[in-house]
């Protein structure tokens, strides 16, 4: 028994001694959490003075140089000497006087910053960007001279935007800082409420990601603008009818017309389910109008889920072609894609002429349905060329296709979408008729490369099998005369 406790007393010291080390160890990692934590709240707080987030880039740059100013020189910035000078004195009003100084330098740095952000914008009554300034300007100023002439003391550390260190009976102080912040959130209200010319009408938009409709330009509450059937659009683009082209076109018009571009970044899924159907239709039911949705998508009708119907546009082409583009497109791609043919070098190499000739599965009617779909819709016989799916997709476009287009006639059906549409399409015409450098470098980049003609024979074998896809065709066609003759535009081909 002695033995052993004798081997006890002998542990005690080293116990103690581990016990010592352990809780040292724990101080240790409790101020170091404490003084990380305490690092990430001054930032946190720091950057939610500067602004919304969006707006960072934009006035960040006028930030580092209000801080750097201040570090610099006291005297120039907005932080008066620790030691107030007795309210009144010539120190007193001295240091006021560089206090207004600094406050009215930072100011202007802030407009500086917003006019670069908003200089884009035109002088108009509804963006007010100059007046803006001016009055943000002057708010700060008025602010600052009631918050010294009001208490006669120090608000030290104060800096424009920035968190600010007061003593607890100022109160002026909050409100200048509360003041200023409110400021900054008007103008990025005000900045964003009148992005007539800021890539931030361009969305793109992963429908098989069900939590990507966050991204998109969502109504709220406050939102007084009404839904209007004219205001939510869908092109439901057809593949190779030169719909890439017209993309480009359309998102320079949502910058000038200031309506929301939105495309999806499916590309190959024309037929969906129902579920995804509901969640593409539910989903821009909810978005901010005006708006245009862009997607290689087959037909169907929003009202069956309970949503707000949109209106469809659309640009078809001559059926054979388009099947010709296609073809070699699958093969050798343009200057934009290049794809990756799966099949044999004699396969790809094989001209359209030798398909349609030898009747390869390629070629058949089967497979060169394609256009009809578009507007027949999501049901399985709309994928099969019958005349029922031809009456049905006739049905569709009379009932929700405002209009369209036809590719050879592109001019003339632009000017149709102008006189529909023109809220979207407003100078579409001149775009589509004097076509920057951008534009001419990107619309030579689609065109389809090694692309041959089908001999006389093929031509005619070929347009037999697609006899349908013909007569919806001149469907279209002359749908888009009735509606040129009725809106008295000339043909100018």
């Amino acid at each position: 028994m002695e033995a052993e406790e004798n081997s006890f007393m002998s542990r005690l010291p080293r116990r103690r001694a581990v016990l010592v080390t352990l809780v040292a160890i724990a101080a240790t990692l409790t101020l170091f959490f404490v003084n990380m934590t305490g690092q990430w709240v001054g930032q946190s707080v720091t950057q939610l003075a500067k602004g919304p987030g969006r707006n960072r880039n934009h006035f960040g740059a006028a930030f580092d140089e209000m801080r750097t100013h201040d570090k610099k020189n006291n005297k120039g910035g907005l932080n008066w000497p620790s030691k107030d000078p007795r309210p009144g004195s010539k120190k007193w009003q001295h240091d006021k006087d560089l206090f207004l100084e600094g406050a009215e330098k930072k100011a202007n740095n802030l407009v500086s910053s917003a006019s670069s952000f908003i200089g884009d914008f035109p002088e108009s009554p509804d963006t007010g960007a100059p007046d803006f300034a001016t009055a943000w300007r002057q708010t700060i100023k008025t602010n600052y001279h009631a918050a010294v002439d009001k208490t006669g003391t120090v608000i030290q550390g104060a800096k424009l935007g920035g968190p600010t260190k007061l003593p607890h009976s100022d109160k002026t102080g909050h409100i200048l800082q509360a003041t200023i912040r409110s400021e900054m959130k008007k103008l990025a209200q005000e900045t964003s409420s009148n992005r007539t010319r800021s890539k931030r009408n361009l969305y793109e938009w992963n429908d098989r990601d069900r939590l990507a409709y966050k991204n998109l330009p969502l109504r709220n509450e406050t939102d007084t603008n009404p839904w209007e059937m004219k205001k939510a659009i869908i092109f439901n683009r057809v593949g190779k009818c030169g719909s890439r082209s017209v993309i480009d076109l359309m998102r320079k018009l949502s910058s000038t017309n200031d309506f929301n571009f939105i495309s999806s970044i499916v590309y190959n899924e024309t037929d969906i389910g129902p579920a995804r159907q509901k969640h593409i239709a539910t989903t821009l039911d909810q978005v901010r109008t005006p708006y245009l949705f862009q997607r290689h998508l087959h037909f169907f009708n929003f009202s069956q889920f309970g949503a707000r119907e949109p209106l469809y546009i659309n640009i078809i082409r001559d059926p054979l072609a388009r099947m010709v583009s296609a073809y070699y497109f699958k093969r050798f791609g343009d200057g934009k894609s290049n794809q990756n043919f799966k099949g044999t070098e004699e396969e790809k190499n094989r001209s359209v002429t030798d398909c349609i000739l030898q009747s390869h599965f390629e070629c058949s009617a089967r497979r060169t349905h394609y256009i009809i779909p578009f507007f027949c819709g999501q049901a399985r016989r709309c994928r099969y060329p019958s005349q029922w799916s031809l009456d049905q997709a006739k049905e569709n476009v009379e009932q929700h296709f405002i209009a369209v287009g036809v590719l050879e006639d592109l001019e003339n059906s632009f000017r149709v979408f102008e006189k529909l549409l023109p809220r979207y399409f407003t100078g579409s015409l001149k775009l589509f008729k004097e076509p920057d450098k951008d534009q001419v470098i990107r619309n030579s980049s689609t065109v389809t490369k090694k692309k041959e003609k089908p001999s006389p024979e093929a031509e005619a074998v070929m347009k037999g099998r697609m006899h349908y896809e013909y007569e919806f065709y001149f469907f279209v066609k002359a749908r888009l005369e009735k509606l040129k003759i009725k809106y008295g535009i000339e043909d100018v081909r």
